[in-house]
């Protein structure tokens, strides 16, 4: 009975966005995958897509990397989203990582962990924080971040904050696709299971490719994300547009 009245909400939650993107002049916003959305259900719809200007000075300073193992999923786990990614690292991906690096430590940060899921799979290598005032310390214990998700289409904050502490990332295209992530510069894209575990194994087990990794992390947190990077680029692209308009 939940679910039914869940799923009515949500419709009609739709219809009503879908009615009020119809009456704008302009709808913004911070990744592509929404952008498609939206224009999958009216192309005339105009959208323009902008990246998220974070304040990540405390981040891009911060020095704190631990030489263990140790990988991270980090997110608000109340989310539908980030809980069916979580239970996809625990029940796929980590066993695969812990077969080949026994050693290996998950550490599992966010906000109302489902405990119904964790306790399935829950051992000493699994370390679940639950909310944290301060996010660096817990992040900085470890060398990649794993994000499997399959849904979902906004902008990824948590991963630029992830990238500013120089922590390279694992993930699929969803979870990546709107931070413009490189392929093999700042981490890695991968879809299948077993391909993001070798991945993740392959950062961990050379130290020379995670300090490498780690750096291009930074700098392109920085050039990318950071306030002074994105200052005035929503700015611009709107009186661009005006331009067009007026001529």
């Amino acid at each position: 009975y939940n679910k039914i009245i869940k799923k009515n909400k949500l419709n009609y939650s739709l219809l009503r966005q879908r009615e009020y993107f119809k009456l704008c002049d302009l709808v913004i916003v911070n990744s592509k995958a929404q952008e498609t959305i939206i224009h999958s259900w009216n192309k005339n719809i105009p959208v323009i897509v902008t990246v998220n200007g974070q304040n990540l000075d405390s981040f891009l300073k911060y020095r704190n990397h631990s030489d263990s193992p140790a990988i991270c999923f980090y997110g608000s786990l109340s989310n539908q989203f980030n809980r069916k990614a979580l239970k996809r690292l625990l029940e796929h991906i980590f066993p695969i990582i812990k077969n080949i690096i026994p050693e290996t430590k998950l550490y599992i940060i966010g906000i109302n962990p489902p405990m119904d899921i964790i306790n399935k799979f829950k051992n000493n290598s699994i370390i679940v924080t639950g909310y944290v005032t301060d996010i660096k310390p817990h992040l900085s214990k470890c060398k990649v971040m794993v994000l499997p998700l399959e849904t979902g289409a906004g902008f990824r904050g948590r991963v630029a904050e992830a990238m500013a502490l120089g922590i390279p990332v694992v993930g699929t295209s969803n979870a990546l696709q709107s931070i413009g992530l490189e392929n093999g510069k700042q981490g890695y894209i991968e879809e299948d299971n077993n391909k993001i575990a070798e991945k993740v194994c392959l950062i961990l087990k050379n130290n020379e490719l995670f300090k490498e990794m780690s750096e291009n992390c930074r700098k392109f947190a920085a050039a990318n994300f950071s306030l002074e990077s994105t200052f005035g680029k929503l700015s611009k692209i709107i009186q661009s547009l005006e331009a067009k308009v007026s001529n």
